[in-house]
């Protein structure tokens, strides 16, 4: 049957998919929003508070690990079933 084909495929566009939109809505965020990461980076860079740039920064990075672990985990199940 062709769907149990394509999954593989499928989750793999959504896992890029995944990627590439966590890339994207951060710097949105930056652009006349008062509440976000993106805008959490902007506020402590103006507030010269790097310390808390930079944890904001990790957490962005840590976030976007844990969604591609995430995805990657669900295409192996969903390959296996």
């Amino acid at each position: 049957m062709v769907l149990p084909s394509i999954r593989p495929f499928t989750m793999t566009g959504v896992r890029l998919a995944l990627g590439i939109a966590w890339v994207v809505i951060v710097p949105a965020e930056m652009l006349g929003v008062s509440s976000g990461l993106g805008y959490e980076i902007l506020n402590a860079r103006d507030r010269l508070a790097y310390d808390e740039m930079l944890v904001v920064i990790l957490l962005i990075g840590l976030i976007g690990i844990a969604l591609d672990t995430l995805a990657q985990w669900l295409l192996r199940e969903r390959s296996r079933g």
